[in-house]
């Protein structure tokens, strides 16, 4: 996944977010994610070096104490989906992902990403 990204970020596709020409696509899926609200904590699971987590806030204001959403997925599995060998929707029927909280965001920001990725896939 992170590989998909760089391709994202080299090929101009999100000038828009670095105030370069912006393509209407770019300025669409900027604008949807201006407008999330919330805090997504992601947790990783069994990997080598053991669990680890990070917090991502939407919007401003104070960080509150907990997270409005908690994503937590083991290590292969997040492997898997980044190879495209598992879709994340699949992985959530299937109890390998589980979602705490507002189950919206992580939809929201999920159909973001796949969309990103295709767009970095695409090409500009």
């Amino acid at each position: 996944m992170a590989e998909r990204g760089l391709r994202l970020l080299r090929s101009g596709r999100l000038a828009a977010l670095a105030g370069g020409p912006a393509h209407t696509a770019d300025s669409a899926l900027f604008e949807r994610l201006v407008g999330l609200g919330g805090v997504l904590r992601a947790v990783i699971t069994d990997g080598q070096a053991g669990d680890w987590a990070i917090a991502l806030q939407f919007g401003p204001g104070e960080v509150p104490a907990e997270p409005t959403t908690t994503v937590r997925v083991a290590h292969d599995d997040i492997h898997a989906m980044s190879k495209g060998d598992l879709a994340p929707i699949q992985a959530f029927l299937a109890g390998r992902v589980s979602i705490a909280g507002d189950l919206l965001l992580a939809m929201q920001l999920q159909a973001l990403l796949s969309e990103l990725l295709k767009a970095g896939r695409d090409g500009p």
